[in-house]
């Protein structure tokens, strides 16, 4: 499937904006509604990301996790979005994504539900 940039912002010019020139609250205690809006325009730009570069973003984290258990740790995580889109999170940002999918309270990602919500 072949995508133009254009078509990828299709849709998505309401957040585009916000997407790219994102201001980091200053504040040391954002509302439950900041929170979630964060995290929605950091997965958006991952989502706009992976599709313009046509990459499937499951298969970034096959090489961390050998024994496919859907989970890798927070640096294994960061590498893979680092490495693989050559995408800078904010530290608010990552911290958010880390905390969403860090589904069992142990410090490990879990990244087959991450990849479900970008691949939507």
């Amino acid at each position: 499937m072949s995508y133009s940039l254009r078509n990828i912002f299709v849709g998505t010019e309401h957040l585009r904006d916000q997407i790219f020139d994102f201001n980091v609250y200053s504040s040391t205690s954002m509302s439950s509604c900041d929170v979630q809006t964060i995290t929605r325009l950091a997965e958006e730009k991952i989502r706009v990301k992976t599709i313009a570069l046509g990459l499937r973003v499951t298969e970034f984290f096959h090489d961390f996790d050998r024994l496919r258990s859907g989970y890798v740790t927070t640096s294994q995580f960061k590498r893979c979005l680092d490495t693989n889109l050559r995408l800078q999170l904010s530290p608010e940002e990552e911290e958010l994504l880390f905390k969403k999918y860090d589904l069992k309270h142990d410090g490990s990602i879990c990244y087959r539900e991450f990849c479900d919500v970008i691949n939507r």
